[in-house]
């Protein structure tokens, strides 16, 4: 988790230094990955800290999607007062040069404080836990199961499932792809999109994932 919102972290602090399109191309890059790395690490750290049956499993998730919806409320709130107010570059009433170099710096500073901020803090408040033997059990059911190998409905129901992210991916492609250099490989992977698409429709039972894609 550490390591995922450091190499965010460095790729905020990279668009704040960045003077090319190679420079931004590389941000998205550090940000897709870290934010991979610990988003979804910390929805598994906080089911870790209670076992299964705890009363206080629900409140600890509450907490968190509570918490996560009030940053993404009042981010993009202070992300406008930045840019457009603080530390834009004005002449009169017109904006001259958006602060969105303050913007990317800020985030950088933020996810790297809270970074530092984990790493001390579960040094005291995480100290005196242990994953119990139960959890322990429920791991090693987990590995066991994982050596399973899916049946063919199960795999159907995977793709089915990862068909609205494929669909949104390749839509933004549709609206960059005029510009994109590489055009070519754009057309193969919309082609690849409406191929699973079809697959989709007539390969595996419509589920209410699959309905809501198409």
């Amino acid at each position: 988790m550490i390591i995922g919102m450091i190499i965010s972290g460095c790729g905020y602090f990279l668009a704040f230094m960045s003077h090319s399109k190679q420079e931004i191309q590389l941000m998205i890059v550090l940000c897709v990955i870290g934010s991979g790395l610990y988003k979804s690490t910390s929805q598994t750290l906080v089911g870790s800290l209670f076992e299964n049956d705890d009363p206080r499993k629900d409140g600890a998730f509450s907490m968190t999607y509570m918490f996560t919806n009030v940053g993404v409320l009042l981010g993009p709130f202070l992300c406008g007062l930045i840019a457009n107010q603080w530390f834009a570059v004005k002449d009169g009433g017109e904006i001259l040069e958006y602060g969105y170099r303050a913007v990317f710096l800020t985030t950088a500073i933020v996810i790297w404080f809270g970074a530092a901020f984990f790493a001390i803090g579960q040094k005291f408040f995480l100290k005196n836990m242990a994953v119990s033997a139960t959890a322990k059990e429920n791991l090693k059911e987990k590995k066991e199961l994982a050596k399973v190998p899916l049946t063919t409905t199960e795999k159907k129901k995977n793709v089915c499932y990862s068909d609205p992210c494929v669909f949104t991916i390749f839509s933004g492609l549709r609206t960059i792809r005029h510009r994109c250099r590489l055009h070519f490989i754009c057309r193969i992977l919309l082609i690849l999109e409406s191929g699973i698409s079809r697959f989709l429709r007539h390969g595996s039972t419509p589920t209410m994932g699959c309905s809501a894609s198409f």
